[in-house]
């Protein structure tokens, strides 16, 4: 039976393993209680038990059909059978029970299905204030409910007081949140009850969730004695369980759970501003695997039966290492994937995948470890605050944001993420609405490194950002690098009005926020088509900054008639800088620059940009354009031809025409250009993403780089660097050798060699701490070599 109005008192909760008639309620001690127990004795002599059999023999032959003609205290009694059925228990105060109620036999819960067909709705659901309880089912198939984001794929809760006895929650799916169980605002109980492998797509709790109101106290149970289990169930984090803000003495406590250390992406908490909280306790009997605090190894030929502790013994899926290494661990751990295709119905994989600290995700080459998402949803999301992980040599395939347009980034999600690489990656073939790739969004230290963004559909293949934060958090936005990075052939979604085409945007909201740094990056044959920010490139509307060295624009195509340009400088106080840069062939203009609201701002140096300053659009007495002397308007004489077509051939007005010496103190060029030619040759540097050289124009199969005849003394890796990084000197000369470290007001804050020496080298660490010890401030610095105390070679080194 029910207790409608004694919930309120932990004394007189639900008994322990479920009610059985006949059974004692405990003993109430004051006269309040006596008289609510009285009246409550008296609605049950009034209640009804309405059965349900599928042979016809009973009340009804259909759960929703007993439910509907239930009153408050009724029960609704099912007999063993599998009811494809989705049911609204809204507002009806009763029991629904399998036989487990009157003989005490657990055994129905495994022959009274309720099966929700996959029918793109809960298998149960509650929509008001409602108190009922549930007893001895299986409840699987469910698909979310409708108009509420498809939470709950099981269960979807929403008010009132809630009972779950002796039930199976499993194989269920959630494109929201809960793909078992989606609590909203609800007192919930449970008891003996098996949540597992259940699937939550697009957010967390992929066994239960749990939200609360920031105002009003709500309290989840788990019985401790009849204990119920969770395990193996998937979302990006909180796979098992997810839970925010006021929980009532909010305790786990299991028989069975996933692995023996949960981390995040198991158990995930957040306060009142959707900040993750510490680590939450899971007290547990038995757990299915135990965690790895170490690296993993993954093959498609391999088996997530395996420990994975050995390329001789390898896990099958991503999902699986993920499930089990150690999050947030000091040291660094790193999943291998072996070459292969990963994807869910080649390795069971659960998109999307988590990214958590200190785990690293390398492939063993980028074309041949691919992550194919097979159009159903993205591939990657980060929680938030999480740090220091890297993403490398792996191509990330038909990812689809779309669903409901709940992300609308095809590919990834990065939220308020610090110290991240991706490198060496590919981007091919995804969809989404807002981002055909993905979106940055309030990151610090964030590396795009090598990574080539092709045929995706939909909005801006990349988009970065950022977002208010919690008054109790720092804000963690700071610097987005992109390098030797490739946009090309980006476009609209041919089959619907979703998403208008593009290659990169950028927004802030505040003065003193993000910057985004692009290096020695192509963007060709992008296409937008009816897109309301009309442009390539939208430089953060909104108080944005980003800065644009040595990048190639070409070719690239704006349908969008009546303001539109590829580089478009829109919002309030926006700002881009561009360096030996060249835009050609883009149609029908390179640039506008228009806010009518407050004024934008654009400064461009050594750069080819077609049309010149007269091409630019916009209000240019309203906004401010500073289009440098140094500029030209003329043909860039393209290669067009093999495998890097936007090289600069012979006679090229590029050649020599960038500068060095007035490029911002952040800005670290790459070694090498996209074509894998020395970036710098001599003193000076060419415009656009490659560097001339001599062996431009010749047959292919004779093309070799040239080699740099001047080779570097000073050499830093990695850099930028986050703890530490090595300085590599070498020298043939004698005479007294110094290497100092400057910071960049031109201060002295190291010696890290000082002595007479003849022709030798040496390699030193620096861990980015002063002369005396003290730790400096993440920022640029420049390691300058003297000899004789004259300056003969300093580079630039970034702490982050």
């Amino acid at each position: 039976m029910i207790w409608p109005d004694l919930w309120s008192d932990p004394k007189v909760l639900p008994p322990r393993g479920g009610f059985r008639w006949g059974q004692k309620t405990q003993k109430m001690k004051t006269p309040i209680k006596i008289l609510a127990f009285f009246l409550l004795i008296c609605q049950i002599a009034q209640a009804d038990t309405l059965t349900v059999k599928q042979d016809g023999t009973g009340d009804y032959i259909i759960i929703q059909s007993a439910i509907n003609a239930s009153t408050d205290g009724d029960t609704v009694l099912v007999w063993p059978g599998t009811y494809y059925e989705n049911l609204d228990l809204s507002g009806h105060n009763i029991m629904l029970a399998s036989l487990d109620l009157t003989t005490g036999d657990p055994q129905y819960k495994y022959s009274t299905i309720i099966d929700g067909s996959q029918e793109e709705t809960s298998c149960l659901w509650v929509l008001s204030p409602t108190t009922f309880t549930i007893q001895g089912f299986s409840i699987r198939n469910g698909s979310g409910k409708q108009g509420s984001g498809y939470r709950g794929g099981g269960l979807y809760l929403k008010q009132g007081n809630v009972s779950i006895f002796n039930c199976i929650i499993h194989n269920n799916f959630a494109r929201g949140y809960g793909g078992g169980i989606a609590n909203y605002f609800t007192n919930l109980y449970l008891s003996g009850t098996t949540i597992k492998d259940n699937h939550s797509a697009l957010n967390k709790g992929g066994g239960i969730s749990f939200t609360a109101s920031n105002d009003v106290t709500y309290t989840i149970t788990f019985d401790t004695i009849n204990r119920c289990s969770v395990y193996n169930n998937h979302a990006y984090c909180g796979a098992d369980i997810s839970f925010s803000s006021a929980l009532k003495g909010f305790k786990i406590v299991l028989d069975t759970f996933s692995v023996s250390q949960p981390g995040r992406q198991h158990v995930y908490s957040v306060n009142k501003y959707f900040y993750p909280r510490d680590s939450f306790p899971v007290q547990m009997n038995h757990y299915l695997r135990e965690s790895v605090n170490g690296d993993l190894f993954v093959s498609p030929t391999g088996d997530d039966s395996n420990n994975g502790l050995s390329e001789a013994t390898p896990l099958k899926s991503l999902t699986k290492a993920i499930q089990l290494v150690v999050s947030g661990s000091v040291q660094k751990n790193t999943i291998h994937l072996a070459n292969g295709t990963y994807s869910p119905s080649s390795t069971g994989e659960f998109f999307p995948l988590g990214l958590f600290s200190n785990i690293d995700i390398i492939g063993q080459k980028r074309d041949s470890t691919i992550l194919n998402a097979e159009n159903f949803t993205h591939h990657l999301q980060s929680p938030r605050l999480e740090h220091s992980f890297n993403v490398k040599h792996i191509s990330l395939v038909n990812g689809n944001g779309d669903i409901n347009r709940s992300i609308m980034k095809g590919s990834f999600v990065l939220v308020s993420c610090d110290s991240i690489l991706f490198e060496d990656l590919l981007f091919k073939g995804n969809t989404g609405y807002q981002h055909s790739s993905g979106l940055v969004i309030g990151c610090s230290q964030l590396t795009f490194k090598d990574v080539t963004f092709e045929d995706n559909f939909g909005g801006k293949t990349l988009g970065g950002g950022t977002m208010y934060n919690a008054p109790e958090y720092p804000r963690l936005t700071d610097s987005v690098f992109i390098e030797n990075c490739i946009f090309r052939h980006n476009l609209p979604n041919p089959d619907s009005t979703a998403g208008s085409g593009g290659a990169f945007s950028t927004k802030s909201i505040a003065t003193d926020s993000l910057v985004n740094i692009l290096t020695n990056c192509l963007f060709e044959n992008n296409q937008v088509d009816n897109d309301n920010y009309n442009g390539f490139i939208i430089t953060s509307y909104d108080y944005g900054k980003a800065v644009f060295s040595n990048c190639t624009f070409a070719d690239n195509t704006v349908y969008h008639q009546d303001i539109s340009a590829v580089f478009f400088v829109w919002g309030f106080y926006a700002k881009a800088y561009i360096y030996n840069s060249i835009f050609y062939g883009g149609h029908p203009r390179e640039m506008r620059v228009g806010s009518n609201e407050a004024p934008c701002s654009l400064w461009i140096y050594n750069s080819l940009i077609a049309g010149g300053y007269d091409g630019i659009g916009g209000d240019l007495d309203f906004n401010f354009v500073h289009y440098d002397e140094t500029n030209i308007d003329t043909d860039p004489f393209f290669l067009h031809k093999w495998e890097h077509p936007y090289q600069i051939a012979d006679g090229s007005p590029c050649i020599d025409a960038g500068t060095l010496a007035n490029l911002p103190d952040f800005i670290v060029l790459p070694e090498t250009d996209l074509a894998g030619n020395p970036r710098i040759v001599g003193d000076s540097i060419d415009m656009g993403a490659y560097e001339w050289n001599s062996t431009v124009g010749i047959d292919k199969y004779q093309y070799q780089p040239i080699k740099n005849e001047k080779p570097k003394l000073l050499h830093a890796a990695p850099n930028p660097f986050n703890h530490q990084t090595t300085i590599s000197a070498q020298w043939d000369f004698t005479g007294h050798v110094q290497i100092e470290i400057y910071n960049n007001s031109g201060l002295r804050v190291k010696i890290l060699k000082s002595g007479t020496s003849g022709r030798g080298s040496i390699q030193t660490r620096w861990d980015g701490k002063d002369g005396n010890g003290n730790i400096l401030p993440a920022g640029v610095y420049h390691v300058v070599m003297f000899w004789d105390g004259k300056e003969i070679e300093g580079i630039k080194v970034v702490k982050r």
